[in-house]
């Protein structure tokens, strides 16, 4: 992390050019990024297809024969792809914070995004149950 800091900040102690560290930086956050969108995308597109079966291997045939749990596992099967987003993005704003008052922002802004949730999540679930709990937490993310 101290690395990545003394890069925010210009800061090089092997003489090398700071702005191609952070290009360095950013090229390699980006790519991740895409990684994790690609195989999450995969991942949605394929296995959301497949959650009948697997809920009646898993769990009986009483579970894959139900639509609304085929429903709620398609969701989190989509789910995994905005949690994996979603953490490499907090993970790299955290690690290039370079001082008390930004990690006090980002807990602000993370109490926001709770209220956020409390406002929205009621009237996802009144409307679409557990994948509207599912969607709820996609949005707040």
């Amino acid at each position: 992390r101290a690395s990545v800091v003394r890069e925010m900040k210009n800061v090089d102690d092997e003489g090398k050019d700071p702005s191609t560290s952070l290009r360095n930086l950013e090229d390699s956050y980006c790519f991740l990024v895409r990684c994790a969108t690609y195989i999450g995308l995969v991942f949605a597109g394929i296995a959301t297809n497949y959650t009948p079966i697997l809920l009646r291997i898993l769990a009986g045939h009483r579970w894959g024969a139900s639509p609304e749990a085929s429903e709620a596992l398609s969701a989190f099967c989509v789910y995994t792809a905005f949690l994996a987003l979603n953490g490499m993005t907090e993970a790299f704003v955290y690690g290039v914070s370079t001082s008390g008052k930004d990690v006090t922002q980002l807990g602000i802004a993370h109490a926001v995004v709770g209220g956020m949730f409390a406002v929205v999540a009621p009237g996802l679930v009144a409307e679409r149950g557990a994948v509207g709990l599912v969607a709820a937490n996609c949005v707040s993310m």
